[in-house]
């Protein structure tokens, strides 16, 4: 499958990382991932949206997020470009520092796919100030842009089961934890909350619209061996079954 990254008005392909990852007008690729990714057109895909994913990275040592994308819950995933905070051009990931508290406004990222599997990946910083968080995401019509459904933050989504990874879980990776509604705070992985992280200095105090009590995710950066881990999480079902 493929997966059609945002468009430059170019009508060519252009190299966009050293990964090799490609953006065009209406483009397609397929990535092989880990090593020597690959890339081949496809064609266009039926059932695409525009997803709006809100974030917050308040810490000192915040690490690196992307997305991702995956046909099904048992097919490889591929890295995806998106648009940060408005701007128009396209990127695959951002790191470091991006709101200054924690009652800053949150950013959001924009992105194009096909209905699937959507992924989030985290790799954390050096120590606990890097809580990273994510919230509901908004999903509307590619052509449009009208609003079609969200992915809550809570019943949506699994994380990867062993705290303090040291690569990205995909498809083969059977250690999945379903995130249900229960706040947690896990060292090392993902964590639903609401009103603030355990740690000073890093994280939201409230939710991407001000909720003190509606919960987002974030990773827990806090503790031993957990500098430079990674976090993957990852829609429970596929886009479409979330409108």
């Amino acid at each position: 499958m493929g997966v059609k990254s945002f468009r430059t008005g170019t009508g060519q392909k252009r190299l966009a990382t050293e990964k090799g990852l490609y953006r065009g007008r209406a483009e397609y690729f397929y990535s092989t991932r880990r090593t020597g990714l690959t890339f081949s057109p496809r064609p266009p895909l039926a059932n695409q949206y525009t997803l709006r994913i809100p974030y917050h990275a308040y810490g000192d040592t915040i690490g690196t997020f992307s997305v991702g994308f995956a046909p099904s819950l048992n097919e490889p995933y591929e890295v995806l470009e998106f648009l940060k905070d408005g701007s128009s051009t396209p990127i695959t990931s951002f790191s470091g520092q991006q709101q200054t508290s924690s009652l800053a406004s949150w950013g959001y990222v924009d992105l194009e796919v096909p209905d699937g599997i959507l992924y989030v990946f985290y790799i954390s910083g050096s120590n606990f100030t890097g809580d990273f968080a994510i919230d509901t995401v908004t999903v509307s019509d590619i052509t449009s842009g009208a609003p079609l459904g969200t992915i809550p933050t809570t019943s949506s989504w699994e994380r990867n089961t062993s705290a303090g990874e040291t690569d990205f879980h995909d498809e083969n990776d059977t250690a999945w934890t379903f995130m249900g509604t229960s706040s947690t705070a896990i060292n090392g992985t993902w964590n639903l909350d609401s009103n603030g992280t355990g740690s000073t200095g890093t994280g939201p105090s409230s939710n991407s619209t001000g909720s003190t009590t509606l919960q987002y995710i974030y990773a827990e950066t806090s503790g031993a061996g957990f500098a430079n881990k990674y976090f993957t999480l990852r829609t429970f079902d596929l886009i479409s079954t979330y409108i």
